[in-house]
């Protein structure tokens, strides 16, 4: 407890909640100083520093709600954790972030391919809800009428970024037009049926190759009849060797 001073009137101040001693014209009286304490100034909420403070602090919990919404959302649908990371890539600033408009694209999307697994497709490539139905249906079309395959719903599963694709016709071509210079007497529709990817690789980088430089992945591709990539070189009449 604060010792009571003594002698001449004097005010003693202390930190606050200690007690201090006054005295005046000799009495001494003991104060509380938490009473003589001046009040904290209120804090300005109506700055404009610290609106903004507010305003972004509510964002950003809005953000991780969509955020947890939208994972758990994909989750259900059969996305990996490799596949969320795409998913929010491709999503997060679209309109498709939103679970609610993401399903009703999907159904839609089902309705137009009834023979893909539209969900998993979607996991895989989420950049295809963001193209048009009646552009999906032109895509489906291209592909049945321009390269004949058997089954387009086996070609778009097996490689949906085909869905985006602008130049699906100038693709089909070179891709017929190579494998007739490679593979003479294979069956073209049902190659490019067993393996889509012919129609991405082959234009971006083979289109000028001819069958001695394409690597041994491309040969196995393309070779059929369980000949190996050796039934190719045979096909053409020369060995490995041979030029």
């Amino acid at each position: 407890m604060a010792s009571k001073p003594q002698g001449m009137q004097t005010r003693l101040f202390y930190p606050s909640g200690t007690p201090r001693w006054e005295t005046r014209a000799g009495a001494v009286r003991m104060i509380d100083t938490e009473c003589c304490r001046s009040p904290r100034p209120a804090v300005c909420c109506n700055g404009p520093r610290e609106r903004a403070r507010l305003s972004c602090s509510a964002t950003s919990s809005s953000s991780d709600v969509e955020e947890r919404a939208a994972e758990r959302w994909w989750s259900e649908q059969g996305a990996t954790a490799t596949d969320l990371k795409g998913i929010a890539a491709s999503l997060q600033h679209t309109a498709y972030w939103v679970p609610d408009a993401a399903e009703a694209k999907m159904r839609r999307l089902q309705q137009v391919l009834p023979g893909v697994d539209v969900a998993r497709m979607l996991c895989k490539e989420p950049k295809n809800l963001l193209v048009g139905c009646s552009t999906t249906v032109a895509r489906v079309v291209e592909l049945t009428q321009l390269l004949a395959v058997s089954d387009v719903a086996a070609v778009i599963a097996t490689q949906p970024e085909l869905l985006r694709c602008e130049d699906i016709p100038r693709r089909a071509e070179i891709t017929s037009r190579k494998l007739r210079e490679w593979v003479p007497h294979a069956d073209r529709s049902e190659l490019v049926t067993q393996h889509p990817e012919l129609l991405l690789r082959i234009p971006d980088h083979y289109k000028d190759k001819s069958v001695h430089e394409l690597p041994v992945y491309i040969l196995n591709l393309i070779v059929v009849g369980g000949g190996g990539a050796g039934a190719v070189w045979r096909d053409h009449g020369f060995s490995r060797g041979a030029q």
